[in-house]
């Protein structure tokens, strides 16, 4: 899992094994920085062979 707060990501990826039996990692990343998401990138090409499942549910805060 992805996420900019690691803290609340861990809480959800907690509640995720906790269903599934499933373990989930949680990495840091903020798509607002090309720096975050070329760093995120590298720790995944560390820790991976591949990607099985991407699923995008960012959120954005755009005015009305």
């Amino acid at each position: 899992m992805l996420c900019r707060n690691v803290e609340s990501a861990n809480t959800c990826a907690r509640e995720i094994t906790k269903d599934t039996g499933h373990k989930v990692e949680v990495l840091k990343m903020n798509l607002a920085s090309l720096d975050s998401v070329r760093e995120c990138a590298n720790q995944l090409l560390q820790r991976e062979d591949k990607i099985d499942i991407l699923i995008n549910n960012a959120g954005s805060t755009l005015p009305n």
